[in-house]
């Protein structure tokens, strides 16, 4: 039986269904990403709220 890190990384693993993470914040992509995220999506508010909290990180 397969182990997973968690049920998206099962979902992601398992179904036909792509995960994408509904932010391009970098403390959610490292957890989404490694539990089978295939992007992030972003529009301008999205991105503008993550730019002002992580602005130095990008």
């Amino acid at each position: 039986m397969a182990e997973y890190n968690s049920l998206l990384q099962k979902m992601a693993k398992t179904t036909d269904t792509d995960y994408w993470n509904d932010s391009c914040a970098i403390s959610e992509l490292k957890y989404a990403i490694p539990n089978g995220a295939v992007g992030a999506t972003t529009n301008p508010v999205i991105v503008l709220n993550v730019l002002k909290k992580e602005y130095d990180l990008w």
